[in-house]
């Protein structure tokens, strides 16, 4: 059975039509996508050890708090840049091995353009933790401002 022609010009619309909407779909997906997608992803090990007495660590590659006692606590002072030209937020997470011991000043910061800013981690030690190693990671997810 043939199509008369007037079926077919409809056919073809509808289907241009749909393909016309799938293609928009897709690019405005792909336009959500680079727009929220971080543009760095920093990961920073943190170290610290539950013990009787405090100690001190001092290492520039990892942030360690040294030995703390049970009760106790620790803060670093970190130091973020934007070297871009634009203002940009830094979004802070800790790792699930470690988010119920660190608490951040801010966990959401806005950095203005080619600028630093210090902000305050702090580790607090509950009465009942086991002596011991303790390790997990901070992450730094850096946004352009919205």
């Amino acid at each position: 059975m043939k199509l008369s022609r007037k079926k077919e010009n409809k056919i073809i619309k509808i289907l241009f039509g749909l393909i016309v909407i799938i293609s928009l779909f897709i690019i405005s997906l792909s336009i959500y996508a680079y727009i929220t997608a971080p543009l760095e992803v920093k990961t920073y090990p943190v170290v610290f050890i539950v013990g009787e007495n405090p100690g001190l660590v001092i290492n520039n590659t990892i942030i360690a708090f040294g030995k703390i006692p049970r009760e106790g606590e620790g803060e670093k002072q970190l130091i973020m840049e934007n070297t871009y030209n634009f203002p940009v937020e830094a979004k802070i997470f800790a790792s699930k091995e470690i988010v119920d011991y660190l608490s951040f000043e801010e966990e959401s910061l806005i950095i203005d353009s080619n600028s630093s800013i210090e902000f305050k981690i702090k580790l607090t030690i509950p009465k009942n933790m086991e002596f011991g190693n303790y390790s997990g990671t901070i992450l730094i997810k850096t946004y352009r401002v919205k």
